[in-house]
């Protein structure tokens, strides 16, 4: 997240927040959109992490494995109309899932640190670097890099010796808020000064690694190594490729664009057999598989771009000129997730915020954004089943959680149970699926939901064990 009190987006959601502080919808009747550069440059921070879930190879990994899961979460209902992953018929499902959970928490969770978060980057310097992988992931490559650091906390202090780790979260951070600065830059404004964690590791391990390289190289090589399901051993090996071709006298920026074009090659096959195996999970015609595919043929065009032009966010936000047109001809271009703009108010208040998708006007893609929020109830749904041990647990025994949709939902249920959309929100399903987003959500979940009825009869019954 660019800005704490700015915006936010989701990973893998397809879902962007504009906080209150940027209010640039929050009149739906006179909706001002962006009006500055610092507005702009924190939208496009946000703009990229979207962009990076369907234009690289990690971004397909992560939706591709929510999808699945949620494909194989359905075979645990049983005929009270809730999930009981120990009746499972198939008694793979429940640790395939289990799996893929603890695969996505290892590949997009941030890296521990124990510096001050308030350490100034020009205060460190990198010492040393430990390419590791992730143990408990046996079947799976999931490398990260162990960064020694030395800081001080002042110019006079001693320096202390410390360690943060580098994964897929942190080098997502550093393109997405080197292209911020890009963005900044071409519209007149002065460049927010970045947090060493989670913006600048990167820059420190280039900083050891690859001394002669110029922050645009180095913002390339972080592009470049996400065509790749574990982008931290791939950012350390074309750091060192790039660097020595420079001292060898040659392109240092042909080169990594060889590096990200030769590793997407590489991947292409199996991008394509992962596209296809989502794709096929969504046999029916309703607005969630359609959205599910519609992202997959995103995937494919934006892979398929990035063979003819592997940093083509770089030229896009290169190419800004006015605070009016630049986000809009992104969006065009590219594509956006849906927003939700936070309004001033108490938290409870019915209605308190907005939502919005960036192509209302297309009846075609009004239908798939709704298949996204769908998508994201359904998958929250499914990750309130996995308790503290990572198992999954029976629909009685899930975690309590909010609705996501809580503050812009305006539904009878929202109104008069409040109480169990922020804590039970599946429960909504019993008063129809057509209640709300959550409701419908839960509905489509249960296999298969054109063919079973809706079951309303019975809540999860919480004095059963599973």
């Amino acid at each position: 997240m660019s800005d704490t009190t700015a915006a936010s987006y989701k990973p893998d959601m397809q879902v962007m927040t504009l906080s209150e502080h940027m209010p640039a919808f929050a009149d739906p009747n006179d909706p001002t959109g962006f009006t500055t550069p610092e507005q702009v440059a924190i939208f496009t921070h946000e703009w990229i992490h979207y962009l990076h879930n369907v234009s690289t190879i990690v971004g397909m990994t992560t939706i591709c494995t929510y999808a699945n899961i949620w494909n194989s979460f359905r075979w645990t209902f049983k005929d009270d109309g809730w999930s009981h992953p120990d009746g499972a018929e198939d008694l793979t499902v429940v640790p395939a899932i289990e799996l893929q959970f603890d695969y996505l928490r290892a590949l997009r969770s941030a890296g521990k640190s124990v510096i001050p978060r308030s350490a100034e980057a020009r205060l460190t310097r990198a010492t040393g670097y430990k390419l590791e992988r992730e143990e408990d992931l046996p079947t799976h490559l999931v490398d990260f890099i162990s960064l020694s650091l030395e800081y001080r906390r002042n110019d006079d202090a001693e320096a202390e010796q410390h360690v943060a780790l580098i994964k897929t979260h942190e080098i997502l951070e550093y393109a997405a808020f080197a292209l911020e600065e890009i963005a900044s830059i071409k519209l007149g404004s002065v460049p927010r000064t970045p947090k060493l964690i989670p913006y600048l590791l990167v820059a420190k391990l280039a900083e050891l690694v690859s001394p002669n390289l110029d922050k645009m190289q180095i913002l390339k090589t972080a592009i470049a190594c996400l065509q790749h399901p574990s982008p931290p051993g791939q950012l350390l090996r074309i750091l060192k490729r790039v660097e020595h071709a420079r001292l060898a006298g040659k392109d240092a920026d042909a080169e990594v664009a060889s590096a990200a074009t030769e590793l997407l090659e590489m991947q292409r096959d199996r991008a394509e057999m992962n596209l296809r195996q989502t794709e096929s999970a969504f046999t029916y015609a309703e607005p969630m598989g359609d959205s599910v595919k519609h992202t997959m043929a995103s995937i494919r065009r934006l892979l398929s771009y990035r063979l003819k032009n592997p940093f083509f966010e770089i030229d896009a936000i290169g190419d800004f000129k006015d605070v009016k047109s630049s986000v809009a001809k992104l969006i065009y271009a590219f594509g956006g997730p849906i927003f939700v703009q936070r309004r001033l108010g108490y938290h409870d208040q019915i209605g308190r915020d907005l939502m919005y998708n960036f192509f209302a006007l297309d009846p075609e893609i009004h239908e798939i954004a709704n298949g996204w929020l769908w998508a994201h109830a359904a998958y929250r749904f499914i990750g309130a089943h996995i308790g503290e041990d990572r198992k999954i647990m029976a629909t009685a025994k899930a975690r309590p959680i909010a609705c996501p949709f809580y503050t812009t939902c305006v539904c009878t249920f929202r109104e008069t149970t409040p109480d169990l959309c922020t804590t039970k929100p599946w429960l909504s399903v019993l008063s129809g699926e057509n209640t709300c987003e959550f409701a419908h959500a839960v509905h489509i979940t249960r296999p298969p939901a054109s063919d079973v009825p809706l079951r309303t009869h019975l809540a999860p019954d919480a004095t059963q064990a599973d």
